[in-house]
């Protein structure tokens, strides 16, 4: 499919939906194994997809589709409907509505509890924060009031959460004749906001090979390198690459 016909499918996807949250139900969590119960995590730090701890760092139990919050604060950054995190967006009122005892405020306002409804000027920026207590359904939309809330489908919100996180596997074999190296370059499952950072995961021991690396320099694709130490086969398997854009 080309570039641009996924870039703008994508974007009918998210405005086909009034909650301007990302994974509301916490059912995203790709660095994670499943049963994820939780976890503390350090100051701007990502586990849930989309959600990050907030200056203070987070501590978090996850029985279900409710958050239960004991230390610090979780935070998402939301995306504009005019692009990721870029200028231009056209706001005016939103409200933000959740489930629980947890205080919440938008950007560096005052904490209240649910609903409450703020005038964000534009060229601005969102960032949701919430505070300790538990927390569940929340839906950020435009206007004075809170509606019904709203989620997408499993499916429909890994494919926007993997815009900005995905897992890319490699495993490749390959006959050298001598000592060299190896290149691969393989799509991303979804393009990125912004280039990449990509980092080792885990798994993966090379076979004849020194080492693999991976990095990138688009919004499309990664650069895989396996280098192998002398002729004969080569091989890695199951090596776990994470390809991150999320925000800071």
């Amino acid at each position: 499919m080309p570039k641009a016909r996924l870039v703008s499918g994508i974007a009918q996807l998210r405005t086909r939906f009034k909650n301007l949250m990302d994974n509301p139900l916490f059912s995203v969590y790709q660095r994670r194994t499943n049963p994820y119960t939780g976890e503390a995590l350090a100051a701007g730090a990502y586990g849930l997809d989309r959600w990050k701890a907030g200056s203070s760092g987070c501590t978090f139990t996850r029985p279900g589709t409710t958050l239960t919050i004991s230390v610090g604060t979780l935070v998402q950054p939301v995306e504009g409907q005019g692009g990721p995190y870029s200028v231009g967006d056209n706001w005016g009122q939103v409200t933000l509505s959740w489930a629980g005892t947890a205080p919440a405020r938008i950007n560096a306002g005052a904490y209240g509890p649910s609903p409450m409804t703020v005038t964000i000027g534009n060229n601005s920026k969102i960032m949701v924060e919430v505070g300790i207590g538990t927390f569940s359904e929340p839906q950020l939309e435009f206007g004075p009031r809170p509606t019904t809330f709203e989620a997408r489908t499993f499916a429909e919100e890994v494919n926007v959460c993997q815009r900005f996180f995905e897992l890319i596997v490699q495993s490749q074999a390959f006959v050298a004749t001598g000592a060299g190296q190896f290149l691969r370059q393989t799509s991303t499952l979804r393009p990125k906001p912004s280039v990449p950072t990509v980092t080792t995961a885990s798994g993966g021991t090379p076979t004849n090979a020194s080492s693999a690396s991976a990095t990138t320099s688009n919004q499309f694709s990664i650069e895989m390198t396996l280098f192998n130490t002398a002729a004969g086969a080569c091989q890695i398997d199951g090596r776990v690459w994470w390809v991150e854009a999320e925000p800071a």
